[in-house]
């Protein structure tokens, strides 16, 4: 890959050209001077290989402390521009020998430069050389450079000052007595304005057009021009970078190429991989799916879909299946005929006709040839199983002798047919032996077969069993008859359930003098069939009765396991058909019915009462009447209240009636009750004492017989109002006739109450 150099130049707008030649200043500055004429390449005073190194101190005014003679000595010969080194020739100066003798050459005083640069022509002889011991050096009054007491400088004595000094003169001295000074020629270098350096070969690069760099550093006060960075701004941006202090990236130029290092742009284009983006520079990759130099290119068949490399289009993952890499490394390259998947190093095989199978997935378009079939992963690679064959495995080997597998591919049996079979016209064991004949070659006979079908082909066994009646022997063949007990198709079955024991037939398992008491016969004639649920006995013609829980008798005997249901006891025959006897109920009949109304016998089962209980009798938590009223309740249910008893006694819970006699104030009513309240004029227990006489013929209190308003005229107010008033003379009409009046009043009262009491009792019976 070529490697494509890009060179910034900067060059000022008023930088002059100082080579000897016009040719050479046609290519200034990209070449430098003495790349093009003679070696004399620079015009007077300028030197170096851009000739752009002055000699400032060229014909200046000078002088010197002393002149040796009158022989042309003189201080100006030092600064004339030549510099041979022989004196007799006039081209040194010389001081007579005198103290400190000393040199000095006025320069420009319009621009003071910093002076750091000086050349001594000096004269060659050793004897004149040391003449020059602690030569001093000034730039204006400041030591630029001395050497030491003992030491002098060469014939061609190239000066650098400790430090740049700013001057408008340099001065020369030899320090000491009767010492004398002789220059031969005395150059003063100062690069020219746009160049730095001891050689002033490096040309300025400022970001400022109107900077001037330090002539000595080549530091730009303004940074950098663009490209470039470093305290003198001559290093080049490194790769991949540009700009000002080569601060921006640019790695994406074409064929490796740097780019411009001034603003970034890549001079053949981008790299592939890369394009343009909005400020022409190379920095925006390539849409997913595209590659190349302009992104002109289109990714294809990389695995699993992934986008190529943007650069050079190859897959990060490799081919997609069904490719492979072409001369280019790019996934364009199908597969081989034969080959298939991933990098296509997986191996078509077995596609029907020798196919080539599917270069992506290896699957065969055709199906799998003879003998294969499809594994897991859809690939022809499974062999048919065992005992199959053919085209897709469909077919199924039949037949083979000692039930190897036949060949995949053709379904032959390798050793023969099994027994039973013979081959066909298409050399497969599918001819069957002729009916009733069995084993190698056909050549045995069956016998004693179910229903005289054909025994086994192979075997000679009878496929269905023995015929009714017989077993195999030992030699699996149906030759045997069923021992005594068992019958039937290989005598399999058992007899079962037959009376009194016997055996059944041992052809139809009939039992010859009927079934067992319990049994009965099923579908097929045998005594297999239990009794159903709820009948027992010979020929289950007897019914379960009143077993407990409601379980079924058992199906022999007709007992029932767990003992009678309550109201039921067994009778002689041990079962349970005996009801409880009147007044028992429950398990057992065990338990003795009471209290129920009008002396009826309780339910046999549950011992409740089906009219209810008797008068002073209600239900417990059993809902048996063994609970007797609560105190103050009578009768039927004990709804009824007791009521008005002497002394409140609770009355009688069965009749309601009051054992000691009604409190005073009551009386008996038609049903013996104490609930007759006393008539009037009568009161007390029982009501069996009377009053009257009251006051205004008001009734007496029915408990006390007190007159509540007290007696009537006449009558001693004695409370009871029962004795009259002795008096001579009384006329006893009156008292009569008021006494008359006063119980008829009354009388009408009573029967006024009474009716009142009759019609709400009506009332009351009629809701």
């Amino acid at each position: 890959m070529g490697l494509l150099l890009v060179c910034v130049i900067v060059t000022r707008t008023d930088a002059e050209c100082h080579c000897n030649t016009f040719t050479a200043c046609a290519v200034f500055p990209s070449t430098p001077c003495s790349q093009v004429g003679d070696p004399d390449r620079c015009q007077e005073g300028w030197f170096d290989s851009y000739c752009q190194k002055q000699n400032i101190a060229l014909r200046r005014p000078c002088h010197q402390t002393s002149t040796f003679n009158s022989l042309g000595h003189g201080a100006d010969i030092g600064v004339d521009g030549t510099s041979p080194r022989i004196f007799t020739q006039s081209t040194c100066t010389h001081t007579r020998f005198e103290s400190n003798p000393n040199w000095t050459v006025s320069l420009n005083s319009s621009v003071q430069e910093k002076i750091q640069h000086i050349r001594l022509y000096l004269r060659d002889s050793k004897a004149y050389l040391d003449r020059n011991i602690g030569m001093e050096i000034f730039v204006g009054s400041q030591m630029c450079y001395n050497w030491s007491p003992t030491e002098h400088p060469p014939p061609i004595a190239d000066v650098t000052c400790r430090q740049p000094l700013t001057g408008t003169t340099v001065t020369i001295r030899i320090p000491g007595d009767s010492k004398a000074l002789s220059l031969c020629e005395v150059q003063i270098f100062v690069c020219s304005d746009g160049w730095f350096s001891e050689d002033c070969d490096k040309q300025c690069r400022c970001l400022s057009g109107n900077d001037v760099c330090d002539k000595t550093t080549g530091h730009c006060s303004s940074g950098c021009f663009p490209g470039y960075h470093g305290t003198d701004c001559q290093t080049v941006c490194p790769g991949g970078y540009f700009g000002i202090n080569c601060a921006y990236r640019c790695d994406n130029c074409l064929n490796g190429a740097s780019c411009n290092k001034t603003i970034g742009t890549c001079p053949r284009g981008c790299a592939a991989g890369w394009m343009n983006d909005d400020t022409n520079l190379c920095m925006q990759p390539c849409p997913v799916g595209s590659f190349g130099i302009n992104c002109t290119s289109q990714c294809r068949n990389c695995i699993s879909g992934v986008s190529c490399d943007r650069t050079t289009g190859t897959c990060p993952g490799g081919c997609a299946a069904g490719w492979m890499k072409d001369d280019t490394k790019l996934c364009r390259q199908s597969c081989p005929v034969g080959s298939f998947g991933i990098n296509c190093t997986s191996q078509c095989r077995n596609c029907i006709s020798g196919v080539s199978c599917d270069r992506t997935t290896g699957t065969c378009p055709g199906g799998c040839a003879a003998g294969w079939m499809t594994d897991d992963t859809k690939l022809c690679r499974q062999p048919c199983p065992v005992g199959s064959f053919g085209i897709n495995c469909t077919s199924q080997c039949r037949n083979c002798i000692s039930g190897v597998s036949c060949d995949r591919t053709t379904g032959t049996c390798p050793g023969g047919c099994a027994a039973g079979w013979m081959t066909d016209d298409t050399k497969l064991c599918r001819q069957p032996c002729p009916v009733g004949s069995f084993g190698i070659n056909c050549t045995s006979q069956c016998g004693n077969c179910i229903s005289g079908v054909s025994c086994d082909r192979t075997t000679g066994t009878c496929p269905g069993g023995c015929a009714a009646g017989w077993m195999k022997d030992d030699t699996k063949l149906c030759r045997q008859s069923c021992p005594v007990g068992s019958f039937g198709i290989n005598c399999t079955s058992q007899c079962r359930n037959c009376i009194s024991g016997v055996s059944c037939d041992r052809t139809t398992g009939t039992c010859p003098g009927g079934c067992a008491a319990g049994w009965m016969k099923d579908d097929t004639k045998l005594c297999r069939q239990p009794c159903p649920v709820g009948s027992f006995g010979i020929n289950c013609t007897s019914q379960c009765r009143n077993c407990i829980s409601g379980v079924s008798c058992d199906r022999t005997t007709g007992t029932c396991p767990g003992g009678c249901a309550a109201g039921w006891m067994t009778d002689d025959t041990k079962l349970c058909r005996q009801p409880c006897p009147v007044g028992s109920f429950g398990i057992n009949c065990t338990s003795q019915c009471r209290n129920c109304i009008s002396g009826v016998s309780c339910d046999r089962t549950t011992g409740t009462c089906p009219g209810g209980c008797a008068a002073g009798w209600m239900t417990d938590d059993t809902k048996l009447c063994r609970q007797p009223c609560p105190v103050g309740s009578f009768g039927i249910n004990c709804t009824s209240q007791c009521g008005n008893c002497i002394s409140g006694v609770s009355c009688d819970r069965t009749t309601g009636t009051c054992p000691g006699g009604c409190a005073a104030g009551w009386m008996k009513d038609d049903t013996k009750l104490c609930r007759q309240p006393c008539p009037d004029g009568l009161y007390g227990s029982n009501c069996a004492s009377e009053c009257g006489n009251c006051f205004r013929g008001v009734s007496c209190d029915k408990k006390t017989g007190t007159c509540p308003t007290g007696c009537a005229a006449g009558w001693v107010n004695d409370g009871i109002c029962l004795q009259l008033i002795p008096e001579e003379g009384f006329n006893w009409a009156v008292p009569v006739v008021v006494g008359l009046c006063v119980l008829l009043i009354f009388t009408l009262i009573g029967a006024t109450i009474c009716i009142r009491r009759w019609l709400q009792k009506l009332g009351s019976l009629k809701d």
